[in-house]
């Protein structure tokens, strides 16, 4: 991943390279621009095949590519709390001067181009304009470059301003690293004493001046630089990268290398010895000028990246007692091939049940590819918090989460093609309504953390696909929204809600059963704590129309009487659970 900066009359325009390998995608997140920034995308696509450029992509190839980064670029915007623009989006073509214009084979791929602009027309606003560009011809590039510094001062005008003192500071910063031989990262203790001494509306002025909040200042002041791609900053961490190209290219990229070394490496399935990883590390520490490595570096050390890596969950220790614990990178796991999945717990009184959650528009969004390696640090995290977890077991594999806590076996998979949905299968002894408590306290609420802006719908799995871990494909149709089932439920007449019964329709294979059609009354799909959401609703929708129908006291002398024996009888009404 390369930052390339420069000026241009008085606007600075810094290009962020993301880097389209694929072992990169899962840290893209982490560079995408902030919430309300002056960004813009330009999304390059290859007319060849890598490596070479000598076979022609197929027009499939080149639509998937292009969908996958708009849908990456919606999915990303989309976590803002108010997003202030739609994100500008414009596509350039490469190696066009090597193939025929005039070909069926070019046109399919202008009009796909042209369906994805109307598919994502209201979430990105699309640059009209196709850019094909030959980097031999000056000409071919003074287009592209046009748009870039007309976009750039268009969106300047359009974005909320920053505040003077941020634009203050970066000078100062620039002239902080010049004095200390050019250091790529601050300590947060060091850009606090700059604050102190340069920066006066960020100056602690005497014992009695507030500390708290002077510190919530600067660091308010911190994450506006961040926004505006000047630093990154994450408040995790104790630090300020002054040089985002250092951290992305040198610190994370040696994440990517994991993955070529781990063939070579003693330890296996994701684990690296902290040692280890120091070592690879430290190899981003040198300064490629003799004898200035140390001074570069003297205020950050290979076990601070390490750290970095913890704060920012891309890894978890497996031992956080143990100063030489294993660290597991999810990164770099490997799928689990050939191994028919089982659940470990096999008695009679067993209990399945499962939680479908998709994205609520698949077809623009996704779960990005660095979600679930981050989910499954952040769960990890999570669980090792718990009070109660009573030795509870975590294992990963690359899309899998298999989790043992207070005797509940859960499962939670990544599926569907680029990720749009997570399955949450679960087996235990105890009963529905204990089991489904530690998905909607636990699991649900670690996977929203990580999603914002992503509308996840809720649904039921069929017990019978959960008891038999049923692959993914064959259960596509084997679940039903919860929330369908709430308003079937408030739409039957009230003898009738304990008897009703939610049918599944059969699954085949080129004609072969994989399951019978069925049934499951939806009173044993739903929780305890469901079902009285929905009893409550009843009551109070009955609760609603009494009042609406009572007749005023002023008409009917008896009325007051009566309507004070309506509310003392409501207010001792106890919803019946077994009906």
């Amino acid at each position: 991943m390369k930052i390339k900066t420069f000026k241009d009359e008085d606007t600075k325009i810094s290009i962020w390279n993301l880097a389209g390998q694929h072992e990169f995608f899962s840290l893209h997140d982490l560079m995408f621009p902030g919430h309300g920034s002056a960004s813009f995308f330009i999304i390059i696509l290859s007319l060849f095949r890598k490596p070479g450029n000598k076979e022609p992509k197929s027009t499939i190839e080149i639509e998937e590519d292009l969908q996958y980064w708009l849908r990456f670029i919606v999915s990303n915007s989309k976590r803002a709390v108010q997003q202030c623009m739609l994100p500008s989006v414009a596509v350039v073509l490469t190696h066009f001067d090597k193939i025929n214009q005039l070909s069926h084979n070019f046109q399919h791929t202008v009009d796909s181009i042209q369906r994805l602009r109307d598919k994502f027309h209201g979430f990105v606003d699309f640059y009209p304009t196709i850019f094909t560009v030959d980097a031999r011809s000056s000409a071919s590039v003074s287009k592209l470059t046009h748009y870039i510094r007309k976009t750039s001062k268009t969106i300047l005008e359009r974005v909320p301003q920053v505040y003077q003192l941020c634009n203050d500071l970066i000078q100062i910063l620039s002239d902080w690293r010049s004095e200390n031989y050019n250091k790529p990262a601050m300590r947060w203790k060091e850009f606090g004493e700059l604050c102190q001494a340069k920066v006066p509306a960020l100056r602690i002025r005497s014992r009695n001046d507030n500390k708290g909040k002077v510190e919530t200042r600067r660091r308010a002041v911190a994450t506006c630089l961040h926004h505006i791609g000047e630093v990154i900053y994450f408040e995790e961490l104790e630090f300020l990268i002054l040089d985002c190209e250092w951290f992305c290219g040198e610190a994370l990229g040696q994440l990517v290398k994991l993955n070529a070394r781990k063939q070579y490496s003693s330890e296996s399935n994701g684990f690296i010895s902290r040692k280890e990883l120091e070592k690879i590390l430290r190899g981003s520490l040198q300064s490629p000028i003799p004898g200035m490595g140390s001074k570069v570096f003297e205020n950050l050390d290979a076990s601070d990246l390490v750290r970095m890596m913890l704060k920012l969950e891309l890894c978890y220790e497996q031992d956080p007692s143990d100063p030489n614990s294993l660290l597991l990178f999810p990164s770099i796991l490997e799928e689990g091939r050939g191994k028919t999945p089982r659940w470990q717990l096999s008695t009679p009184n067993c209990l399945y049940a499962g939680r479908h959650l998709e994205c609520d528009d698949s077809s623009h969004m996704f779960l990005t590819p660095g979600f679930f390696p981050r989910l499954q640090v952040h769960l990890h995290n999570r669980v090792k918090a718990l009070n109660n977890q009573h030795g509870a077991t975590y294992s990963l594999e690359k899309y899998l989460i298999s989790i043992i806590i207070n005797g509940i076996y859960i499962r939670v998979e990544l599926g569907g093609q680029l990720g749009y949905y997570i399955d949450i299968l679960a087996c235990s002894t105890k009963n529905l309504t204990e089991t489904l408590r530690v998905i909607q306290q636990l699991i649900i609420p670690a996977i929203q953390s990580l999603c914002h802006g992503i509308t996840l719908t809720e649904n039921i799995i069929r017990p019978e696909c959960v008891r038999n871990l049923t692959p993914p494909r064959y259960r596509k149709t084997q679940s039903v929204s919860l929330q369908q089932l709430k308003q079937a439920l408030l739409s039957l007449p009230a003898d009738g809600m304990y008897d009703y019964q939610h049918t599944w329709s059969p699954v085949l294979d080129s004609g072969r059963p994989i399951l019978q059609a069925g049934f499951d009354l939806v009173r044993d799909l739903l929780s305890d704590d469901d079902f009285r959401e929905v009893l409550h609703r009843r009551y109070h929708d009955l609760y609603d129309l009494a009042q609406e129908l009572q007749v005023p006291p002023e008409n009917n002398p008896e009325g007051q009487d009566q309507a004070l024996a309506l509310t003392n009888q409501a207010e001792t009404v106890d919803p019946s659970f077994g009906g």
